[in-house]
């Protein structure tokens, strides 16, 4: 799972859908994605939040065990993190 810890203005829309907005309100889209070394791509896509700081990303299926190579971050404007953090385990696992 991918976290990104956002510094203000940049937050996120608790009341909408989620979503990241900059100080206007303005949404940024945010894509995510991991690159193994084959080059084949698995999307993280947004997957909710922690407080309206921390933006979480994970994958929809258990990820490949295979070694990645890359992580991708795309934004439709530019952001100011002050942390990304990627952790290995699945919460699903959780019991």
């Amino acid at each position: 799972m991918l976290s990104i810890r956002f510094v203000d203005p940049f937050k996120i829309d608790l009341e909408n859908d989620g979503g990241i907005v900059n100080s206007d309100g303005d949404p940024i889209e945010i894509e995510a994605e991991l690159i193994d070394s084959a080059g084949n791509r698995l999307a993280l896509p947004f997957s909710g939040a922690r407080g309206n700081l921390i933006a979480k990303y994970r994958s929809e299926d258990d990820l490949p065990h295979v070694g990645f190579k890359t992580l991708r971050l795309r934004a439709n404007s530019a952001i100011d993190a002050a942390e990304i953090i990627w952790t290995t385990y699945n919460f699903r696992d959780m019991k």
